[in-house]
C-alpha cells in the first residue's frame, strides 16, 4: 500500500496496545477524522443561528434584499 493516513495507524497502536485501547474510543477517534463528522456541531449552530434571524426579520416585518 501507498500513504497510509494518520487514522488508520492511529487505530493500528490503539488496537496493538491493550494500555491504550482501555483509554481510547476508536468510534470518537473516527469521527475526529470524518470532516462531515466533525463538521456537524459548526452546522448545526449556523443553521440555529440562521433559523434565530429569520425569525427576528419576520418579526420585524423586513424584507430582505436576498429573498424576493
Amino acid at each position: 500500500g501507498g500513504k497510509r493516513g494518520l487514522d488508520a495507524l492511529l487505530q493500528e497502536a490503539v488496537q496493538a496496545d491493550p494500555a491504550l485501547a482501555s483509554h481510547v474510543d476508536l468510534d470518537k477517534l473516527a469521527t475526529i477524522f470524518d470532516p462531515v463528522a466533525a463538521a456537524q456541531p459548526a452546522r448545526r449552530l449556523a443553521e440555529r443561528q440562521l433559523d434565530g434571524l429569520r425569525a427576528d426579520m419576520a418579526a420585524f416585518g423586513h424584507h430582505h434584499p436576498f429573498h424576493e
